[in-house]
């Protein structure tokens, strides 16, 4: 008895972690179509509103992941950290916990690094430039999703059933 229950822990433990897996996929891609939204939200706001970049950080904060950096950074700056300094310490967090890789990480520091640092023209061009240099990360992204989060749900049922079985 004592083995069958064994058995089942073992198939239920694979598949959460092929769950787990898939989930880490999903968070990644949540997080760059936010970091995206917010940079055409900045886009916007400088063109039309001219605010400065601190209050379109205010007014941004939210509660999923990526809007949760914004609200750090806004702690930070608030505690008179240099901007560019609260953008890296606020992003850094979740970037290292989502496997964000180092060409991604590196844009979307170069983006905290260069904000105000220009006039209104200067930072409508720098959020193209992003927008755009993000557009093939992000896409390969959305299909590593697609292809990849079923696969590891799966591989994990199996593989857990396939150490369930040697152990029998």
């Amino acid at each position: 008895m004592l083995k069958l229950i064994g058995l089942i822990i073992l198939s239920i433990t694979g598949t959460l972690s092929g769950y787990s897996a898939s989930q880490k996929i999903s968070k990644r891609v949540k997080f760059l179509e936010q970091y995206l939204e917010f940079v055409s939200i900045y886009e916007t706001e400088m063109r039309y509103t001219v605010c400065p970049v601190t209050d379109i950080i205010e007014k941004h904060i939210g509660n999923d992941s990526f809007y949760l950096c914004l609200k750090k950074c806004n702690e930070h700056i608030k505690n008179k950290v240099p901007l560019p300094i609260a953008w890296k310490q606020a992003i850094e967090p979740p970037i290292k916990d989502l496997s964000i890789s180092d060409n991604v990480s590196d844009l979307i520091y170069g983006f905290g690094d260069s904000l105000g640092a220009s006039d209104v023209d200067g930072q409508i061009s720098h959020c193209k430039y992003h927008i755009e240099a993000m557009k093939p990360y992000f896409l390969n992204e959305q299909e590593n999703k697609k292809v990849k989060s079923k696969l590891y749900s799966i591989l994990g049922t199996c593989f857990g059933a396939v150490i369930a079985l040697l152990f029998i």
